[in-house]
């Protein structure tokens, strides 16, 4: 699900709604696909900006209140 992040005026895909208010929020560009020796490749469309935790350690994260 897309939101409208307050603070940057971006949109960002989230888990949920709710996710902007939670401390493991972590706005950022899609880095790309990741490739084993060689690093993040850039997407043939751009992604746009993603949560990075759910995008690291999935979501929602235990750690996550």
């Amino acid at each position: 699900m897309k939101i409208r992040d307050k603070i940057r005026k971006l949109i960002v895909d989230v888990a949920e709604k709710d996710c902007q208010g939670r401390k493991c929020y972590w706005p950022r560009p899609g880095p790309g696909f990741f490739t084993q020796g060689q690093g993040y490749r850039q997407q043939s469309t751009p992604r746009g900006w993603i949560c990075g935790t759910r995008e690291a350690h999935g979501c929602p994260d235990k750690y996550c209140v």
